[in-house]
C-alpha cells in the first residue's frame, strides 16, 4: 500500500498516535504520546498528503488538530486546514515484522558509516546497491563485489561484542534510514543473516526502523 498507516496504540500502558510506512523491504515507524483516550479511526494516508502537511508543519508552529473517518482526514493549524481522502485498504499487521529477540547490538558512528557507505558504492555499477556487512569484535567491514571493477573493501571501527555476523543490505536503504538518524551514532540490533535488522537512532525513543536482509555471495 503506497501510505502511511495513522492509528492508535497502546504500548506498555502508553497511548500513542503511531505512524507506519513499509514497501515490502523495509518498515518505518514513529509515534507521539498522546495524553488521553481520544476517538480516532485508523486511517491510511497518501503520501502527497502527508508531504504537503509536513510543509505546513515546517511554516505553522502551533496546536495540530486531527480528525478522521473512514473515507476522509482533516488537519487544522491555526486559520490552515487540509482535507484528504484516505487509502481504501487494509493495512498489513506490521508487528509481525518487527523483531523482538534480535539481541546482536551493532554500534556505528552515523557519519563515518553513511559516508563509507557512499564511497564504497562508486566502485559498484549494481542498481540495487547490494553490500555486505561482515561484523567482528570492534570492525566492521563493508565489502561489493562487482564484474567489472572487481572487489571493493572498507573498514569502521565500531562497539561490538557478540559472534561474528555476515549480512547483505541494499545499500539505499541503510542510507534512506541514516538520514532520519538524529543522533551521532546508529544502533543495529541483529539475530542472523536472514533475518531482518532493528535500527533505533538513541536521540529518538518513539521512532524505529526495519530492513529485510539481502542475500549476498
Amino acid at each position: 500500500l503506497n501510505g502511511i498507516y495513522l492509528h492508535k496504540t497502546n504500548e506498555n500502558n502508553q497511548l500513542y498516535l503511531s505512524a507506519v510506512a513499509t514497501d515490502g523491504h523495509r518498515l518505518s515507524k514513529s509515534r507521539l504520546v498522546l495524553d488521553k483516550d481520544v476517538a480516532f479511526e485508523a486511517v491510511i494516508l497518501p503520501k502527497k498528503t502527508l508531504f504537503e502537511l509536513v510543509t505546513i508543519l515546517q511554516e505553522e508552529n502551533s496546536e495540530l488538530k486531527i480528525t478522521a473517518s473512514k473515507t476522509k482526514i482533516r488537519f487544522t493549524i491555526n486559520d490552515i486546514t487540509l482535507i484528504s481522502k484516505v487509502i481504501d485498504g487494509r493495512f498489513p499487521d506490521y508487528s509481525k515484522v518487527i523483531p523482538t529477540d534480535n539481541s546482536n547490538k551493532i554500534t556505528v558512528n552515523l557519519s563515518s558509516f553513511i559516508s563509507t557507505i557512499d564511497r564504497i558504492n562508486s566502485l559498484s555499477s549494481d542498481r540495487k546497491g547490494t553490500l555486505k556487512l561482515v561484523v567482528n569484535k570492534d570492525i566492521l567491514k563493508l565489502l561489493v563485489n562487482d564484474p567489472s571493477a572487481g572487489d571493493g573493501v572498507e573498514e569502521i571501527i565500531l562497539s561490538y561484542s557478540g559472534p561474528d555476523l555476515e549480512i547483505g543490505f541494499n545499500s539505499k536503504y541503510l542510507i534512506d534510514v541514516g538520514g532520519v538518524i538524529e543522533d551521532k551514532n546508529m544502533m543495529i540490533y541483529a539475530k542472523d543473516p536472514s533475518s531482518p535488522v532493528l535500527i533505533h537512532d538513541p536521540a529518538d525513543i518513539n521512532s524505529l526502523h526495519v530492513i529485510m536482509p539481502m542475500r549476498v555471495a
